[in-house]
């Protein structure tokens, strides 16, 4: 099955692209996800979770779960899979996998005292955040006030991730 909602390529990052898989759709129904999830499988579960129950008009803030953890997104970011559309949309999908892929991680190792795939997670969202956070200084230099602001927060959110996971 194709996915209906690919994600444009970006010119700094490698393009996200999502493929159906039986993993993805699996967690997507309410399975458990895999001990180790990768970035793509991590953007398929919350893709299929958010086109499976669109958000509500007014609501500020939706619920995927992945694994046994819930990550909250914001409008922003629910509106960066669903419309997919501007300039930041990539970079926001993105944020929110990694922090997803950080929490998923740091709940499974919580639930199984195996923290393995943590690292792995661990890695991927540091380099996110120093990609974010040159998205951040490239928007504040255009003066695009709103796209600055949305990755800002995103990429605090997935800051805060990170120290939690490290923690452990």
């Amino acid at each position: 099955m194709t996915q209906p909602h690919a994600a444009p390529p970006t010119r700094e990052a490698e393009p996200i692209t999502a493929t159906a898989r039986p993993a993805a759709k699996e967690a997507a129904k309410g399975g458990n996800a895999p001990n180790v999830l990768d970035f793509e499988t991590c953007l398929e579960q919350i893709w299929e979770q958010l086109i499976a129950v669109p958000p509500t008009r007014g609501r500020s803030m939706t619920t995927v779960k992945i694994g046994s953890a819930r990550i909250l997104l914001s409008s922003w970011e629910v509106a960066a899979f669903i419309n997919e559309g501007g300039p930041s949309a990539e970079d926001l999908r993105r944020a929110v996998v990694a922090r997803a892929m950080v929490t998923a991680a740091t709940e499974s190792a919580r639930e199984t005292g195996n923290a393995t795939a943590v690292e792995r997670a661990l890695s991927i969202a540091r380099t996110e955040v120093s990609r974010l956070q040159e998205r951040v200084d490239a928007a504040k230099q255009t003066k695009d006030t709103e796209a600055a602001v949305n990755l800002g927060i995103s990429t605090k959110r997935l800051i805060s991730a990170l120290d939690e996971a490290e923690r452990l």
